[in-house]
């Protein structure tokens, strides 16, 4: 199955680190730790928010609305592997970034 979504970079303009315990339920605490050590901060958090309503669309049933079941980490390239309940390998991810918008489309394996 395929998933795709868009997200505006802008929702998560001035977002700041101390606001975690707002985010919890949608970021984990190394997804987050990752987008605050990086430049752009707003374009990283939309992208893998977006990562994660891709997965859902893509997998469906029990993983929908279940960011808590979904991390996002990177590689030593840089690219998104998503693991779902803590197993890699369950879907592939494509990330790209224009215009004040990320869009992702995941694809199960």
């Amino acid at each position: 199955m395929i998933g795709i979504d868009i997200a505006k970079i802008d929702r998560f303009k001035g977002i700041k680190e101390a606001d975690f315990k707002h985010w919890r339920n949608f970021f984990s605490k190394n997804e987050w730790k990752y987008c605050f050590s990086k430049p752009r901060v707003d374009e990283h958090l939309a992208a893998i928010f977006s990562i994660k309503e891709s997965v859902m669309k893509a997998v469906g049933d029990y993983l929908v609305g279940r960011f808590d079941l979904i991390s996002v980490e990177h590689d030593e390239q840089g690219r998104p592997e998503v693991f779902i309940e803590g197993k890699l390998g369950i879907v592939n991810v494509s990330v790209s970034h224009e215009s004040g918008l990320v869009v992702t489309v995941a694809i199960t394996i």
